[in-house]
């Protein structure tokens, strides 16, 4: 894997799905639990950040943490397990900056090499994770001694400039370059700033908002909005859309959970059962999206696999597949890990399914 330019920097989401494969099998149930533990660590990581963030509370930070585990718009990153190196990158990476804030507030010199550790882990993630090194240096940033405390970054972006040249080295053998994922030709400020408003509506419009007219709290949304545009950065080189997938905003919605907290916090302070009736509103809003819309679609999206597993299942021999909406590969790989059937046992071609006698037929009936 190590010498993989593609398996490499997602290492840990292999060896997280090895993981459950081995001990649980495919029981689509063990992975979600899996993604849902995931997001609950994040979560209290996030939590435990905004706690050491100088200038920041508890109060803010349990607001701002609620909010992350709520937010439907990263939903995918939770949901789809595919996307687990997404809540990977953000695991290591949030472990490393809550490592680092401790060393900077005086925890002791354990928590440097501690810190730096996490951030190897969070490159072994997701090729993006260099972002961590900006958004480490962002509660640097409000205090006071700045350069002697940003040189001991140096370790960190040493590691970085390693992860980003091995990248670059291999980037003829990675299909990522090929395939619209990154480009150095890519829209990027149209892209970057369709996310940033995407990511930011509609919750952090209505916070900002609020946060404006009650003229509070600007530490905190200057923390947020740089947050998000920093980490939305690696993410907008795309040009197979204009926007940043749901799934990749993971990161930069906890800028979001923070201009978000801050807007609770506030209105809390000035009007409690106005706080109750907007909490209120968040839950049943975010919740029920994820419930109703997301959940439909990630039906949607199953449906053709799942009607040709059924199909499947009640044949033992050759079947014809006379249209199928989805790319070979996932019509034979549904077919290999669902029943251990051999992908040969898909023919694609007519002229073929006749000389093997193709005991059926299936053709995806969309709804």
């Amino acid at each position: 894997m190590l010498r993989n330019d593609v398996f490499r920097p997602r290492a840990t989401s292999y060896w997280l799905l090895y993981t459950i494969e081995r001990v649980e099998g495919l029981r689509a149930s063990r992975f979600y639990v899996a993604m849902i533990a995931l997001h609950v660590l994040c979560t209290w990581l996030l939590f435990a950040i905004l706690v050491a963030w100088p200038g920041f509370g508890t109060e803010l930070a349990f607001f701002a943490a609620a909010f992350f585990a709520i937010y439907e718009g990263h939903q995918e990153a939770v949901m789809w397990i595919s996307a687990c190196n997404e809540t990977l990158q953000f695991l290591f990476g949030a472990a490393a900056m809550l490592a680092w804030l401790r060393f900077l507030r005086g925890g002791g010199w354990v928590w440097l090499p501690g810190s730096l550790a996490a951030f190897c882990m969070a490159l072994l993630s997701k090729e993006s994770a260099v972002i961590w090194i900006p958004l480490m240096a962002l509660p640097v940033l409000t205090g006071s001694e700045k350069k002697v405390k940003l040189a001991w970054l140096l370790p960190f972006c040493a590691a970085a400039a390693v992860h980003i040249a091995l990248i670059l080295c291999g980037g003829g053998n990675s299909f990522r370059f090929q395939d619209g994922s990154f480009s150095w030709h890519a829209p990027f400020l149209l892209a970057w700033t369709r996310s940033f408003w995407r990511v930011l509506w509609v919750w952090g419009l209505a916070a900002l908002v609020f946060l404006a007219a009650a003229r509070s709290r600007r530490l905190e949304v200057a923390a947020g909005l740089l947050w998000i545009g920093i980490a939305l950065v690696p993410y907008s080189f795309l040009t197979y859309m204009t926007f940043v997938p749901s799934r990749q905003t993971y990161l930069a919605s906890a800028g979001l959970a923070l201009v978000v907290g801050a807007a609770l916090i506030t209105l809390r302070a000035l009007d409690r059962r106005a706080f109750w009736a907007v909490a209120a509103v968040m839950l049943i809003a975010n919740v029920g999206v994820i419930w109703t819309r997301k959940r439909s679609q990630f039906l949607a999206r199953a449906e053709p696999t799942e009607q040709l597993i059924a199909v499947a299942r009640r044949t033992s021999g050759v079947i014809y597949i006379e249209c199928f909406p989805r790319d070979r590969f996932a019509a034979e790989q549904a077919l290999h890990l669902a029943l251990n059937r051999e992908p040969s046992e898909l023919v694609w071609d007519a002229e073929d399914a006749e000389k093997r006698h193709a005991a059926v037929r299936f053709c995806y009936a969309g709804r």
